[in-house]
């Protein structure tokens, strides 16, 4: 009897002083720290910096010659990698023209005026369709290359073409969700 009194007593001292050791669950509390993140797109030069919040532009003068197609960059302006855009080509003036993204490398004028292209080329749309979304993917601090090239018939005199790059929240990386 004495030893069921003695254990009786242990039990107790340790319901009080451990309810963990009583059968009731620990609680553990964690800090989750949220962050934010941005996105978007912007056309360049191939040596300058981005047009961000106003469309790029590109300047033509066409003669009886033609017109040779022009080379500019899509910078990702944001922290997040891209998985598409959304284009939209305007034109003061002259023959339509079309969009090429040039996807792994960058557009080539070294053998010749058209420009080649060891990656693979996306249609990135034209003056003539309208808003075009295009899943061309851009790293977060990086660019894809893109040639606009002059299709149907040419207009003596000179005009701009204006090209703008938005993004989507959908056209991001999605969330992503790390342990501390």
């Amino acid at each position: 009897m004495r030893t069921s009194l003695l254990a009786a007593t242990a039990a107790l001292v340790l319901t009080i002083a451990s309810p963990a050791l009583a059968g009731e669950k620990a609680k553990n509390s964690r800090t989750q720290t949220v962050g934010s993140a941005s996105w978007g797109a912007a056309g360049s030069t191939t040596s300058g910096s981005p047009a961000i919040g106003s469309p790029f532009t590109l300047h033509w003068s066409v003669s009886i010659l033609g017109v040779n197609p022009q080379f500019f960059n899509v910078v990702n302006t944001g922290a997040l990698a891209l998985n598409a855009e959304t284009y939209t080509t305007t034109i003061s003036g002259g023959p339509k023209i079309v969009l090429t993204a040039c996807v792994g490398a960058d557009w080539s004028t070294v053998l010749g005026l058209l420009g080649t292209c060891s990656g693979t080329q996306v249609a990135l749309g034209d003056s003539s369709s309208g808003p075009t979304a295009a899943s061309v993917p851009i790293p977060a601090g990086s660019h894809v290359s893109v040639k606009a090239a002059a299709t149907g018939l040419l207009a003596l005199g000179n005009y701009t073409t204006s090209i703008n790059v938005s993004v989507s929240r959908a056209q991001a990386r999605a969330a992503v969700t790390t342990n501390s």
